[in-house]
């Protein structure tokens, strides 16, 4: 159960982050 719960910090962290980049224009 607390890998589980592990991931599923991570993948809502990752989200997070995904957001935060989003809302900043990409290097191209």
């Amino acid at each position: 159960m607390s890998g589980a719960h592990i991931v599923e910090n991570t993948n809502t962290e990752n989200t997070n982050i995904s957001r935060t980049t989003a809302s900043t224009p990409p290097p191209q």
